[in-house]
């Protein structure tokens, strides 16, 4: 770590005197990560796997240099090669068992986002692994997000709005959670809070204030903003049926005959991909459709 910042103040103090290119603050970083700085290696691990820095992208180098941080003990690094085992993803084989240790092993230092992966796969659960425990997920949620974790904060404002996970359902504390990710510059937040505006949910209904918040929302890279905008500029009439006909396809794919096992197809519907037809559906009814529709979505994300 002491590398690392030194390496950095160089790195800083060489761009503010303007007497070097970009390339030569990376030099620094690549110095550090081969000196066996865990922070460095994971730093160059994200810049080799977004091509920044004057570094090419590089999907081999930026998994050698995470592979390092993660075995050198960095937290941030062995989350993310948790999350891989967990899929099988980027060359790694599945291991959920070894995943879930690395998550825990984390989560001993009160690691943010190790601590919300693990409140994720209680979520959602994981057939033949974890199942699915919306109380134990809230709890890891709670964890995360009081050490600043905004995308828990993003899933504690969840289970308020729609009362999950044993919690009564209270839009101010949605809306709080929600708040707090804002605060993080969360876009996913930014979005839930328009949601909260074109339903009247703890606000009054306001589409102009809704438009507004998914305008901010798309700005820091919120898709489904971006597609809320898009439909809200649409025929109402067209809305209206498109909405319709997807409520009637979820209470569909809902029935227990059916939820297990059904393809989602990958398809248009009414010009659109399916997710992005079903979240018009989820998203912009009014009034709001049943909560247990949302866990289909969640197949289709």
């Amino acid at each position: 770590m002491k590398r690392f910042l030194i390496a950095w103040f160089l790195a800083l103090s060489i761009a503010a005197s303007g007497i070097a290119r970009a390339g030569d603050s990376v030099d620094l970083i690549i110095n550090a990560a081969e000196s066996g700085d865990d922070e460095s290696q994971y730093f160059l691990a994200k810049l080799y796997e977004t091509g920044a820095g004057d570094l090419e992208k590089d999907n081999a180098k930026a998994a050698y240099w995470l592979k390092k941080a993660s075995d050198a003990g960095n937290l941030d690094a062995r989350c993310e090669v948790a999350v891989r085992y967990l899929h099988g993803i980027d060359g790694y084989p599945i291991d959920k068992a070894k995943a879930f240790a690395m998550l825990q092993e984390n989560a001993k230092q009160n690691h943010p986002a190790s601590l919300r992966e693990i409140g994720r796969l209680f979520d959602a659960g994981m057939a033949g692994f974890i199942t699915q425990d919306e109380r134990k997920a809230f709890n890891w949620f709670m964890r995360a997000a009081e050490v600043d974790d905004s995308l828990a904060a993003v899933f504690l404002g969840y289970y308020y709005e729609m009362g999950k996970g044993g919690v009564k359902q209270d839009y101010a504390k949605a809306l709080t959670w929600y708040q707090k990710g804002v605060s993080q510059l969360d876009s996913t937040a930014m979005n839930n809070i328009g949601v909260m505006y074109y339903h009247g949910k703890g606000v009054a209904r306001d589409i102009k204030e809704a438009r507004r918040w998914w305008q901010i929302a798309a700005k820091f890279g919120s898709k489904d903003a971006e597609r809320n905008l898009e439909i809200i500029q649409a025929d109402p009439r067209a809305i209206s049926r498109h909405i319709e006909l997807m409520i009637s396809m979820l209470e569909y794919i809902a029935t227990p005959k059916v939820a297990a096992n059904i393809p989602i197809p990958e398809t248009m519907i009414d010009g659109m991909d399916v997710y992005s037809a079903v979240h018009t559906a989820v998203f912009l009814s009014f009034p709001p459709i049943r909560s247990d529709l949302y866990r289909v979505v969640i197949r289709m994300a």
